[in-house]
């Protein structure tokens, strides 16, 4: 009688252990489902902006062979109420046509519009307008977007041209700059000066954009993907020392 009521407590406790190890086997099993999902969910998210760049770079393309090589400003405005931006001047041209605001968002950047204007992923590498690197020409060490306050877009000042880049492949165009401001047809964020201004970090962390990397379009039309140091080429973060030549993809100048 005791041998049965012991054997009856082992079953149960046995049975007991079991339960945990198939609870403990299908809670391991849903996270790595979770985590299998979540990488799938970046990989996407990845190659859908790695896909609006490419058809920015040809919308870009299409603007610059019908406007004398001439890449569009990064933004002009010539009044307190009126402004232009790239995004503006590729959708007024048409060559992006109607698809292009769907365009102007990486899936990564999941932050709120400040406002009630559709947010806006991407932006020109800006040009410092700085007089040590005026007028523009292969020789600057700076970005290839122009940007002027109180001109008229109808202004004979050129932008930069094709012809004045002389390493196309290794040239920025676009990149990622998920800020809050970054609203499409708006001057504001239209360009990036550096890639300490590419995420805004209180609102996504870095890792859960792209693994932390960005994607970049090159003047040739080309996407790399990389890391805000490799895009500098080096190990070192400071991009504004005015006492040094910056010669990476941020700048026209490579020689």
């Amino acid at each position: 009688m005791c041998s049965a009521f012991s054997n009856r407590k082992l079953i149960a406790a046995f049975n007991r252990v079991e339960l945990l190890v198939v609870m403990g086997t299908l809670a391991v099993l849903a996270l790595l489902a979770v985590v299998a999902v979540d990488g799938l969910c970046h990989r996407s998210r990845e190659a859908a902006c790695l896909a609006n760049l490419k058809q920015l770079g040809v919308a870009m393309s299409l603007y610059e062979k019908g406007n004398g090589r001439h890449l569009p400003f990064a933004f002009i405005e010539y009044n307190k109420a009126k402004f232009i931006s790239w995004d503006r001047l590729l959708y007024s041209y048409g060559v992006a046509g109607p698809d292009q605001k769907h365009l102007l968002r990486c899936p990564a950047d999941t932050i709120p519009a400040n406002g009630n204007s559709p947010r806006r992923t991407y932006s020109m590498s800006m040009h410092n307008m700085d007089r040590r690197d005026w007028p523009p020409s292969s020789k600057n060490a700076t970005g290839v977007g122009l940007w002027w306050w109180g001109m008229n877009p109808t202004s004979s000042v050129s932008a930069i041209s094709v012809d004045m880049i002389s390493s196309p492949a290794a040239t920025l165009l676009l990149t990622e700059q998920a800020q809050a401001d970054n609203v499409e047809f708006s001057y504001s964020d239209a360009a990036i000066e550096n890639p300490a201004m590419q995420l805004d970090t209180k609102a996504i962390k870095m890792g859960r954009y792209h693994g932390g990397k960005f994607n970049y379009l090159m003047v040739d039309g080309h996407v790399e993907r990389l890391s805000p140091l490799e895009s500098l080429g080096e190990n070192d973060p400071v991009f504004d020392d005015p006492d040094r030549t910056f010669q990476n993809i941020w700048t026209i100048r490579h020689d």
